[in-house]
Protein backbone atom coordinates (compact mmCIF):
# COMPACT_ATOMS: atom_id res chain seq x y z
CA UNK A 1 0.00 0.00 0.00
CA UNK A 2 2.96 2.11 0.49
CA UNK A 3 4.11 1.64 -2.78
CA UNK A 4 1.23 2.70 -4.37
CA UNK A 5 1.19 5.85 -1.88
CA UNK A 6 4.59 6.39 -3.26
CA UNK A 7 3.61 5.90 -7.00
CA UNK A 8 0.47 7.87 -6.97
CA UNK A 9 2.28 11.17 -5.31
CA UNK A 10 5.17 10.79 -8.14
CA UNK A 11 2.22 10.50 -10.68
CA UNK A 12 0.70 13.94 -9.32
CA UNK A 13 4.16 15.54 -8.71
CA UNK A 14 4.71 14.86 -12.64
CA UNK A 15 0.80 15.95 -13.54
CA UNK A 16 1.50 19.20 -11.54
CA UNK A 17 5.11 20.28 -13.38
CA UNK A 18 3.42 19.30 -16.61
CA UNK A 19 0.40 21.91 -16.36
CA UNK A 20 2.99 24.91 -14.73
CA UNK A 21 5.33 24.03 -17.82
CA UNK A 22 2.26 24.32 -20.34
CA UNK A 23 1.54 27.77 -18.47
CA UNK A 24 4.48 28.99 -18.13
CA UNK A 25 4.75 28.62 -21.79
CA UNK A 26 1.57 30.45 -22.43
CA UNK A 27 2.56 33.60 -20.23
CA UNK A 28 0.89 33.02 -17.03
CA UNK A 29 2.69 34.26 -14.25
CA UNK A 30 1.91 32.45 -11.27
CA UNK A 31 2.31 33.01 -7.55
CA UNK A 32 2.28 36.75 -5.29
CA UNK A 33 2.58 39.68 -7.61
CA UNK A 34 3.74 42.36 -5.12
CA UNK A 35 3.09 44.96 -7.29
CA UNK A 36 -0.27 44.34 -7.69
CA UNK A 37 -0.60 44.25 -3.81
CA UNK A 38 1.08 47.67 -3.51
CA UNK A 39 -1.59 48.94 -5.01
CA UNK A 40 -4.33 47.26 -4.47
CA UNK A 41 -4.09 46.79 -0.76
CA UNK A 42 -3.96 50.96 -0.41
CA UNK A 43 -6.47 51.31 -2.26
CA UNK A 44 -9.06 49.15 -0.55
CA UNK A 45 -7.92 50.58 2.88
CA UNK A 46 -8.34 53.91 1.74
CA UNK A 47 -11.71 52.83 0.47
CA UNK A 48 -12.82 51.60 3.75
CA UNK A 49 -11.58 54.53 6.18
CA UNK A 50 -13.82 56.52 3.33
CA UNK A 51 -16.99 54.17 4.24
CA UNK A 52 -15.63 54.85 8.47
CA UNK A 53 -15.46 58.74 7.94
CA UNK A 54 -18.83 58.94 6.19
CA UNK A 55 -20.64 56.63 9.45
CA UNK A 56 -18.92 58.93 12.17
CA UNK A 57 -19.56 61.90 10.22
CA UNK A 58 -23.40 60.54 10.33
CA UNK A 59 -23.70 58.83 13.48
CA UNK A 60 -20.66 60.30 15.69
CA UNK A 61 -22.61 62.88 17.45
CA UNK A 62 -25.92 61.11 17.99
CA UNK A 63 -23.55 58.33 19.78
CA UNK A 64 -21.44 61.11 21.26
CA UNK A 65 -24.77 62.54 22.65
CA UNK A 66 -26.69 59.50 23.62
CA UNK A 67 -23.51 58.41 25.72
CA UNK A 68 -23.04 61.69 27.26
CA UNK A 69 -26.72 61.62 28.18
CA UNK A 70 -26.18 58.51 30.31
CA UNK A 71 -26.76 55.40 27.96
CA UNK A 72 -24.44 52.54 28.05
CA UNK A 73 -22.69 51.54 24.74
CA UNK A 74 -25.46 48.78 24.00
CA UNK A 75 -28.28 51.43 24.50
CA UNK A 76 -26.90 53.22 21.76
CA UNK A 77 -26.08 50.65 19.92
CA UNK A 78 -30.32 49.51 20.49
CA UNK A 79 -31.82 52.78 19.33
CA UNK A 80 -29.43 53.00 16.18
CA UNK A 81 -30.86 49.68 15.33
CA UNK A 82 -34.39 51.29 16.19
CA UNK A 83 -33.98 53.95 13.82
CA UNK A 84 -32.92 51.41 11.65
CA UNK A 85 -29.41 51.83 10.41
CA UNK A 86 -28.47 48.72 8.83
CA UNK A 87 -31.30 49.10 6.57
CA UNK A 88 -30.45 52.78 5.33
CA UNK A 89 -29.14 52.35 1.44
CA UNK A 90 -26.05 54.26 2.14
CA UNK A 91 -24.78 51.84 4.72
CA UNK A 92 -25.70 48.57 2.91
CA UNK A 93 -22.03 46.43 3.79
CA UNK A 94 -21.97 47.95 6.92
CA UNK A 95 -22.98 45.65 10.19
CA UNK A 96 -25.64 46.73 12.36
CA UNK A 97 -25.05 48.08 15.16
CA UNK A 98 -26.15 45.40 17.41
CA UNK A 99 -22.95 45.55 19.60
CA UNK A 100 -22.13 47.57 21.89
CA UNK A 101 -18.72 47.81 20.40
CA UNK A 102 -19.79 49.26 17.25
CA UNK A 103 -21.25 52.13 19.14
CA UNK A 104 -17.95 51.89 20.93
CA UNK A 105 -15.41 52.38 17.82
CA UNK A 106 -17.33 54.78 16.61
CA UNK A 107 -17.59 57.13 19.68
CA UNK A 108 -14.05 56.74 19.49
CA UNK A 109 -13.07 57.93 16.13
CA UNK A 110 -15.65 60.62 16.75
CA UNK A 111 -13.31 62.17 19.78
CA UNK A 112 -10.34 61.40 17.87
CA UNK A 113 -11.70 63.59 14.96
CA UNK A 114 -12.84 66.03 17.57
CA UNK A 115 -9.45 66.11 18.83
CA UNK A 116 -8.12 66.94 15.42
CA UNK A 117 -9.99 69.52 14.20
CA UNK A 118 -8.97 71.38 17.75
CA UNK A 119 -5.55 72.04 16.26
Amino acid sequence: MAVMAAQESKLISKRVKDCHAILKQNGVKLGHNPRRMETATPKANEAWRAKGRLTVDKYGTLIVSLRDGGLSYQKVADKLNEMEFQHHPENQGLEAMKRSTSTRRLKARKSRDHEYELF
